[in-house]
């Protein structure tokens, strides 16, 4: 398909003519651009679009002067890059005042604009009393639905691939032409080309409303929460779940978090104790979890499983299958029954009481696998830094060191376990800890979200870091057939 084309790049660099006489916005400070890694990429000046008409204004504005533009739809991009941009431009349009929201219940989507957040889409959802929901990210309340869809991200729960819930799209090409492939029904084909998939980091020209599909609020859910201890059979356990997926026994993605990653994000922290000695200190975080409410997850794998269900006597019958064939191999596993009326009571107050047999440990599990964007995985990213405010956590402003490398594999036990024991390695030799999840997040298809963590404000942290993540990057690309599907925008140069 031939795109229209503008005189410029999004990726152009800056230095472009007219760039010093764009005086009519507002020229962007040094803190703007913080990033969890060193980048020195930038934009010289900002504009904020209060709409898609005033969006294709400033697009042949910009095009009139000839000048180079970046786009974010919040820039909460964590461990990407931000709001830095791939490469240096001359103007960042940053599209957080697109906040636009509609549901349509008869048709079962909501109309939302790009900058429409995670956080604000279930406030409009509780607030208006609509008893759907959407699947939530890990990321952080504040991230763009939109953003985090076109870039590829995905959400815990069933069909989580946001991509794959966007029914159309409207938007602005890079010559200033308009696109809007709304229709009046959910269909995402007709006789026209699919456009959808072609604007990811606005290579084409930036979206700023989609169609999204909403799921009604199931009647019942099952959220079954499992442990691997070291002496267990974890390639067993990843066979078990390839079944489960490709037979529809379980409907949302799985996920699978080792030791380390469970350990940080429940206020464990570095010690001493653990630089140079990152494999034994392991049997130190079994004990922490299990001494701290988390038994059920204080082996060197643990994880979580969800269904839902419309009829009870059909949960009991396939749980009681996802117990039996899981119980042959493992020991710790404990599953809560969430009906709907708990889904409608913890909307109201993320604090409230838990489902009956539920513990306090789990409920940032439950309230991400129930659409509640509460908890993420940001406290993580304070691994290095010894204390976490969970209630006013910036990664950027805190120095915090967070690099992301998202994976594509066929989920055979096998491949998968190879390709995270060779990943270990290379952390565990820089004397950095791995901290990764598995997700099966099709039936054919797994994902590995793996991070590096460490703290900027130590010196020359940011160039071990970095060259550990080109290390992990380059066994990859060289010696397996994985697909890097996302990765960090550009280090600085050095």
């Amino acid at each position: 398909m031939k795109f229209p084309k503008s005189q410029f790049s999004t990726n152009a660099a800056s230095g472009s003519k007219g760039s010093t006489s764009y005086d009519k916005r507002n020229p962007i400070s040094s803190k703007y651009f913080q990033t969890t890694y060193n980048t020195e990429n930038t934009c010289a000046y900002i504009v904020r679009p209060t709409s898609h008409d005033h969006l294709v204004e400033v697009i042949n504005d910009l095009n009139s002067k000839g000048l180079t533009y970046s786009v974010v739809s919040t820039g909460a991009n964590l461990g990407y890059g931000g709001k830095a941009p791939l490469a240096s431009s001359d103007v960042l349009i940053d599209l957080f005042f697109l906040k636009g929201i509609e549901v349509d219940e008869s048709r079962s989507v909501a109309i939302i604009e790009a900058g429409v957040t995670q956080q604000e889409l279930f406030d409009y959802l509780v607030k208006h009393d609509i008893e759907y929901w959407f699947h939530v990210t890990g990321a952080p309340a504040e991230t763009s639905i939109v953003g985090n869809a076109m870039a590829g991200g995905y959400a815990n729960g069933v069909n989580g691939i946001r991509y794959d819930k966007i029914i159309s799209v409207k938007g602005v090409f890079n010559d200033g032409t308009e696109f809007d492939t709304h229709r009046g029904s959910n269909t995402k084909y007709d006789d026209s080309p699919d456009i959808r998939g072609c604007f990811k980091g606005g290579e084409h020209g930036i979206i700023t409303e989609v169609i999204y599909e909403l799921d009604p609020i199931p009647e019942l859910m099952q959220i079954s929460f499992f442990s691997v201890d070291p002496h267990e059979d974890i390639a067993s356990v990843m066979d078990s779940f390839e079944y489960f997926r490709k037979h529809n026994v379980v409907q949302s993605n799985i996920s699978i978090f080792n030791s380390y990653r469970i350990y940080a994000e429940n206020t464990g922290h570095c010690s001493e104790k653990i630089l140079n000695n990152q494999l034994a200190f392991k049997q130190e975080i079994y004990k922490y979890l299990s001494d701290n409410g988390l038994d059920f997850w204080s082996g060197e794998y643990s994880g979580v499983i969800a269904n839902n269900y419309t009829d009870k006597e059909v949960l009991e019958v396939t749980e009681r299958y996802i117990e039996n064939k899981l119980r042959k191999y493992i020991t710790k596993f404990k599953s809560i029954e969430v009906t709907k009326e708990d889904i409608l009571r913890l909307r109201k107050n993320t604090e409230a009481r838990l489902p009956e047999n539920a513990l306090e440990g789990m409920r940032g599990r439950i309230l991400t696998f129930t659409g509640m964007p509460k908890y993420g995985s940001v406290s993580m990213g304070y691994w290095r830094k010894g204390h976490v405010d969970i209630n006013d956590m910036n990664l950027e402003r805190d120095k915090c060191g967070f690099l992301w490398l998202a994976l594509s594999l066929n989920p055979q036990s096998g491949n998968c376990l190879e390709i995270i024991q060779n990943l270990e390695k290379i952390v565990i030799e820089s004397n950095l800890e791995p901290f990764y999840v598995v997700d099966y997040i099709r039936p054919h298809e797994s994902y590995i979200m793996w991070s590096i963590i460490y703290d900027r404000e130590n010196k020359d942290d940011d160039a071990i870091a970095e060259q550990c993540y080109n290390n992990c990057v380059s066994y990859i690309e060289t010696n397996t057939d994985v697909s890097v599907y996302r990765k960090v925008r550009s280090f600085s140069k050095r």
